[in-house]
């Protein structure tokens, strides 16, 4: 660096290749400094990016924990509906399983039996 008091004591040739020497120096801590910059820059964005996508796939959680619960409350519906059809499941295979018209003949049967 240049010093005023040892001026005249340092050649000027040594004095010119020191502030070659400061100049490149100070030129690489700029560009050190800016290449930092723009990465910390670049890691900030990512970082939006990530917790943009976090957000989106927290949601997305939300909405298939709710489809998963309204599919096992239709599930349980089912079940009591199912429950509750069985025996008539059962008649009407029975039905179709007799001979054709017989079922008719108990309808009518069972109508003059009630009357």
């Amino acid at each position: 660096m240049y010093m005023p008091e040892t001026a005249e004591m340092i050649p000027a040739k040594t004095e010119e290749k020191i502030n070659t020497l400061l100049d490149e120096i100070r030129d690489t801590v700029r560009e050190v400094r800016d290449e930092v910059r723009d990465t910390v820059h670049e890691a900030q964005h990512t970082l939006h990016e990530v917790r943009d996508t976090v957000h989106e796939a927290q949601h997305t959680l939300h909405e298939v924990r709710d489809t998963v619960h309204e599919a096992q409350h239709t599930l349980h519906e089912a079940r009591g509906l199912i429950k509750l059809l069985k025996p008539a499941l059962f008649i009407t295979m029975v039905f179709f399983l007799l001979p054709p018209g017989f079922g008719l003949w108990v309808f009518q049967n069972a109508r003059n039996v009630y009357l």
